[in-house]
């Protein structure tokens, strides 16, 4: 099956100043500004593909190959696929892929509250490119004029797509909060605030996209979806945190707790708000797990702990926030403060379960 989304080992994601000097001697500036600020549907997706053409043309990076079976298993299962080699380009063609896979999506029908979930998806990926590119975000909102032309949602492309926008965000929060850490320690006030303006923008984007991934039927969920995760169908029993991405995230936020408490000195008010940013995708997460799971252990934990699913998810959250404790966190935005992305409550075995026990100590 070809993948649909590339993306590099997130160890191997490039600095912001190597990407703009990517973006500068390829002339692309001007292609991937054309990207972030369109606001038409119609002609974003036709801008978007004029994008990928260019990078088609550039076949130096090779695919390179997951180091546990686990991860390449997940990426396999989510059509995703990652290059080593010309990483700058892999970075910002990934970034137009995303935002790409999220405008093709838009067919499919949603409800009115969706509608908002979708804007700040696409105004995260939207400000992702044009931060690659060395630009200020533009808050593009091409989804703004979006229309419903489909009868129907196929749960199981909408479970593949919302995953594979999640792992862009992903691999976007760890250049953003590297390079905010980064403006931190060297004392750059202008750095630190657009970093953490493009943190907060990601974060947002991907509690929405827990709920875009999620939005469709419980019965769907346990019918289609989950079946398609675990043997036959799968070759292992497949889980949201066998994520390499998820794992290098949760590690940087450990290694930057210094940065973290620089920031709150500095920058009191984005310092909270990525803190309720962080609280936002937790709670999403959980709202959808409880819809799809209820309140029984997940298959992940399944006789190993009492916890349900969402009550595991709300233990890793407190251990996510640990790095933020004194600001406020904020509820979850919205009615539907949650929806699907990568619910760890889908089974597997117990060497992932090991790895989610080690996600906690991160």
């Amino acid at each position: 099956m070809t993948p649909d989304l590339y993306i590099l080992l997130p160890k191997d994601i490039p600095l912001d100043s190597k990407a703009v000097q990517w973006c500068e001697a390829n002339r692309l500036q001007d292609l991937l500004a054309a990207v972030s600020s369109e606001t038409s549907n119609l002609a974003l997706v036709k801008q978007l593909d004029l994008t990928l053409e260019f990078f088609e043309r550039r076949p130096s990076s090779r695919p390179v190959e997951q180091k546990q079976s686990d991860d390449s298993a997940h990426d396999s299962y989510f059509r995703i696929s990652r290059l080593e080699h010309d990483e700058a380009a892999v970075f910002a063609r990934m970034a137009v892929q995303a935002r790409l896979i999220l405008a093709t999506e838009l067919e499919e029908p949603s409800t009115p509250a969706g509608r908002e979930d979708h804007r700040m998806i696409d105004r995260a990926l939207a400000d992702l490119t044009a931060a690659i590119a060395g630009s200020s975000v533009s808050h593009g909102q091409a989804v703004s004029e979006w229309e419903c032309r489909s009868e129907h949602r196929d749960p199981m492309r909408r479970w593949i797509r919302g995953h594979q926008i999640f792992a862009a965000l992903t691999q976007g929060l760890i250049f953003s909060f590297q390079a905010m850490g980064r403006s931190l320690r060297s004392g750059h006030q202008e750095g630190t605030a657009r970093w953490a303006d493009l943190s907060i923008g990601l974060l947002r984007g991907s509690a929405a996209t827990f709920r875009y991934t999620g939005d469709f039927t419980a019965e769907e969920y346990r019918r289609v979806v989950r079946p398609s995760m675990s043997p036959p169908a799968a070759p292992i029993c497949l889980s949201g945190l066998m994520s390499v991405d998820h794992r290098y995230f949760v590690q940087l936020m450990g290694k930057m707790k210094p940065a973290l408490r620089l920031l709150r000195q500095r920058e009191p008010l984005r310092h909270r708000q990525i803190s309720e940013g962080m609280a936002s995708v937790y709670d999403s997460h959980i709202y959808v797990c409880e819809r799809f799971v209820g309140d029984r252990p997940s298959l992940l934990t399944a006789g190993r702990t009492e916890k349900s699913g969402p009550q595991l998810i709300e233990h890793f959250k407190s251990m996510r926030l640990k790095p933020f404790e004194g600001a406020v966190q904020a509820a979850p935005v919205g009615a539907a403060a949650a929806s699907s992305e990568q619910c760890p409550h889908t089974k597997a075995q117990s060497a992932a379960l090991e790895k989610a026990r080690g996600f906690a100590q991160g």
